[in-house]
């Protein structure tokens, strides 16, 4: 396989309850377990709204909104389509995230 990165920044409010170290963990967390080597396949397709999705029902997150989504070296919002024998890979130190 051909490991691809991906650059993911995200913004988020979080409820009062939780510490924001508390909520970019878990945002964390819920990103590489959602998107990690198990639940990824070859030429997969993963556009912003799934990892919304995906991190908007982790504890502590009241909303989510993914404004950069692209290949390492890219930029931008993109839908990330893999092509023949490529998987997708979120990294912890391509993740930006930003309370708001």
């Amino acid at each position: 396989p051909t490991y691809v990165d991906v650059v993911v920044t995200i913004e988020y409010y979080k409820l009062s309850q939780y510490t924001t170290a508390e909520v970019e963990a878990n945002i964390k967390n819920a990103l590489l377990t959602g998107f990690g080597y198990v639940n990824m396949d070859f030429e997969d397709t993963i556009y912003p709204q799934d990892v919304e999705f995906v991190l908007q029902q982790t504890p502590g997150v009241m909303m989510v909104n993914v404004t950069d989504l692209y290949r390492d070296g890219g930029s931008g919002l993109d839908t990330l389509t893999g092509t023949a024998g490529e998987i997708f890979r979120f990294t912890e130190a391509n993740t930006f995230l930003a309370a708001i």
